[in-house]
């Protein structure tokens, strides 16, 4: 099975883009893995449109996805399953960006810069979109592409791939500085998590490989102190009512760069590593779904390549 995305090429083009829905699956005996086509669902101006996961089935009994919002219909503009960004607080060139000129999201495209005030990951670009490719060569296995045109000297090759290793999903990430200019910004996986769709609760515990440090904390939002917080762990006691965040809750060494989320009730779990390791952590959710974030830095000189990979294991008692 081959399935190619349609790049986009030729002038610059600002628009916001939207195809037919186009996902296919990725299956084993323990997993099935629905992939979006890059643009077909997702085409917001944050999330990387490459290897967006919009759901994980255990067994075919477990699910473990969610969307960002509880009870949306169109997804054209949030995140949903396991999807990643590149650069929430740094995307590439918009320091030196002119209000109108373009700056780059690394698996997205050119955005436009609309003002001289700080950059809003929240907010809605105008965009000329990155040429997305993606083939699936077998049932367990998806590989994807992104390109940019340069922009000021800055351009780069994004290659990712999707593989299931029985009950694991292995993305594997290389990115390609192509342009003349440093790239320095950041990537993280943002999972949003709900087992069977299981409000986030005491049932859901999330266990870190590394120690949390609160007198750390870059930001703290905890409505209530629904959230308990432990010394490499996580609780909750009782359904969050509002949003909760929290950042920079650790220091991840280059051996222990994960964490396991498990539901008590279900008797099933999703873990997390990143290798060769993760520089932070945040944690974000709300009362449908619960987000463990771990960031990797990256620093590219020109003609250089990076490579990392994430891993994620799905398991059920």
């Amino acid at each position: 099975m081959s399935v190619t995305a349609r790049g986009i090429a030729g002038p610059p083009i600002f628009l916001s883009l939207w195809k037919s829905d186009v996902t296919f699956r990725l299956q084993n005996r323990s997993l099935a893995v629905d992939i979006d086509e890059p643009g077909s669902v997702y085409c917001g101006t944050r999330f990387d449109w490459t290897g967006f996961i919009r759901q994980v089935t255990l067994d075919g009994r477990i699910t473990f996805c969610a969307g960002e919002a509880a009870d949306a219909t169109d997804f054209r503009h949030l995140g949903r399953g396991i999807c990643n960004e590149f650069g929430i607080d740094r995307p590439v060139g918009y320091a030196d960006c002119p209000v109108g000129g373009g700056f780059l999201k690394i698996g997205v495209g050119l955005l436009r810069r609309q003002s001289n005030g700080s950059y809003q990951f929240s907010g809605l670009y105008p965009l000329e979109p990155a040429r997305h490719d993606c083939k699936v060569t077998d049932s367990r296995t998806a590989s994807f592409s992104s390109e940019c045109r340069e922009v000021r000297g800055y351009a780069c090759r994004l290659f990712k791939t999707v593989s299931l290793e029985e009950s694991r999903i292995v993305i594997s990430y290389r990115l390609e500085n192509i342009g003349s200019r440093a790239i320095q910004t950041s990537e993280y996986c943002h999972n949003f998590i709900a087992m069977n769709d299981s409000p986030i609760s005491p049932d859901y515990r999330l266990e870190l490989s590394f120690d949390i440090h609160e007198s750390e904390f870059g930001e703290t939002v905890n409505p209530g102190n629904v959230v308990e917080i432990g010394t490499s762990c996580f609780g909750w006691k009782d359904i969050p009512s509002a949003p909760f965040f929290f950042s920079n809750v650790g220091h991840p060494a280059p051996a222990s760069s994960g964490w396991r989320l498990w539901n008590a009730r279900l008797r099933a779990e999703v873990r997390e590593c990143v290798s060769p390791a993760a520089a932070a952590m945040n944690l974000w959710g709300t009362r449908h779904v619960v987000s463990p974030e771990l960031f990797v830095e990256i620093n590219l000189s020109p003609g250089k390549t990076m490579e990392w990979q994430r891993r994620l294991e799905f398991l059920a008692g």
